[in-house]
């Protein structure tokens, strides 16, 4: 019984620890003290755990900061968590457009609708909205088989056939969501400036020069090469920029998002 109740004021300790990280970290950015918001938001996240709004605010106080690296990251991280957070959402698309590289196509036009569409919401939010679509389904059904009315049993009928089909699809985008949250190919480029190659190495010559990206573009991770040189390790990374573009990328210049 002891034991319980001390596991029980540790909780009620380290979460009202996390409230209080959480609160000053609110009162340093109010201040303008973003650096010192950033570290205590940090701290909240490691002692709280990841939570949407508390990435949404290290977003905030890293681009007061000018680090749009990192702001992205956080704006993506919150993202992940809640699809939903407008703000986040608002937030990362002005940021994206005040960064050096503009994002050429992803993908073909039906499978970012695709993606889209599985982003409005989070995989619980779709399984719950299958959900009650399949109730509503069940619903219709009955009203066909119990209604005497024409009109009704006919309502009754088509509508469950829309419901059901409407809940197929939030069906689908629940795992296509779940699948995007787990999703760890993505990752920022956090270096200034780096020169991507054409082998996983670093470019000795022109030639072997893809291309240059800057800090805050988005890249997905294609596959991942480690190997040694003079008795350091090295990270290569093949990396997909756009529909035209991918190339090599040292693993010290990225980080990914999940």
């Amino acid at each position: 019984m002891r034991h319980i109740i001390h596991i029980l004021l540790l909780t009620i300790a380290l979460g009202a620890r996390a409230t209080e990280l959480t609160d000053s970290a609110d009162m340093a950015y109010d201040d303008g003290n973003f650096d010192r918001a950033i570290e205590l938001y940090t701290r909240a996240l490691t002692d709280e755990g990841s939570s949407s709004d508390l990435y949404y605010n290290l977003g905030n106080a890293y681009y007061r900061t000018g680090n749009s690296a990192q702001a992205i990251l956080a704006y993506e991280r919150a993202l992940r968590l809640n699809p939903a957070n407008t703000e986040a959402k608002a937030n990362l698309s002005f940021v994206n457009e005040r960064i050096a590289d503009k994002q050429g196509e992803n993908g073909s036009f039906l499978y970012n609708t695709y993606v889209s569409l599985s982003a409005l919401l989070s995989s619980n939010s779709w399984a719950l909205a299958a959900i009650v679509l399949m109730l509503i389904t069940v619903a219709g059904g009955f009203v066909y088989a119990m209604a005497s009315a024409v009109v009704i049993r006919k309502i009754g009928f088509f509508g469950a056939i829309a419901t059901a089909l409407c809940c197929l699809i939030a069906i689908v985008m629940s795992f296509a969501a779940r699948a995007r949250a787990n999703d760890n190919t993505y990752a920022v480029i956090t270096a200034q400036s780096t020169t991507l190659s054409t082998a996983p190495h670093t470019p000795r010559n022109s030639s072997e020069e893809a291309m240059i990206l800057h800090e805050g573009t988005k890249v997905r991770i294609l596959r991942t090469i480690g190997l040694e040189a003079d008795s350091t390790s090295l990270v290569w990374h093949e990396v997909q920029v756009d529909n035209k573009h991918r190339a090599w990328i040292n693993d010290a210049d990225i980080e990914k998002i999940l």
